[in-house]
Formats: structure tokens, C-alpha cells, sequence
């Protein structure tokens, strides 16, 4: 699945994220990151390791082609997860947060406002 990067946003992050895209990880320990939402965009997924914070975002449709319209649905779900002194590390799922949308702007925007909520805690 190719998606041209001309016409999609990007993923803006703090650091503090571990992100895996489907061509290669990121990592933003000491500073900030911006991912374009660019080819083969069909699964991004991202834990915040001070926060316990996960989304993993999926695109499912037919392949993009500039423009043109995006036929396929975004399906993005956001949980968090306790931290256990016990063990120091994370534990049961807290919350989960399941949303879809046929928009690239309002999957973008879900996401952009998860990262970023995820960030303030």
C-alpha cells in the first residue's frame, strides 16, 4: 500500500516514544521527532515509556494515488497502561479507546491529540 507523502500530515513526538513504522523504528529519547504518514502507512504503532501510553493505528483500503480520494477506513486505538512498582514495569490496560474515521485530517488530528495528551501526563 503506498500513500504519497505530498498530500498526508505528519506525526509530531516528544520525546520519550518508541515508534515502529512499517519501513523502520523510532526512537526519540533526547529529541523530538516528526514522522510523515507516507508510504506504506498500513500499520503505525507507538509506546510513550514514561507515560505507559500505546496507540497502534492501521489503514485498511485501497491503495492511494495522489490526488485522489482515500477509499479505505483509518482505525486508530489508544490505551494506556498502570505501572507496577512490583515488578517496575507496566502492567494491566487501564483504558482502551477504540475510533475509526475515513478522513486522513481527523485520524491525523486523533492522533496528533493522543501524542500529545499521552506527552502532558
Amino acid at each position: 500500500m503506498f500513500l504519497s507523502y505530498v498530500n498526508l500530515p505528519e506525526l509530531k513526538c516528544q520525546p520519550g516514544w518508541f515508534i515502529l513504522s512499517y519501513d523502520r523504528p523510532y526512537y526519540s529519547d533526547d529529541s523530538s521527532i516528526a514522522i510523515e504518514l507516507c508510504q506504506s502507512f498500513d500499520r503505525l504503532i507507538g509506546f510513550h515509556k514514561k507515560t505507559g501510553y500505546y496507540f497502534d493505528a492501521r489503514y485498511e483500503g485501497d491503495e492511494y494515488s495522489p490526488g485522489g480520494r482515500i477509499n479505505g477506513t483509518f482505525s486508530v486505538t489508544f490505551q494506556r497502561f498502570n505501572f507496577d512498582i512490583n515488578t517496575s514495569g507496566y502492567g494491566d490496560s487501564t483504558s482502551t479507546e477504540k475510533l475509526k474515521t475515513d478522513s486522513i485530517r481527523e485520524f491525523s488530528r486523533l492522533l496528533n491529540d493522543f501524542v500529545e495528551r499521552a506527552e502532558q501526563q
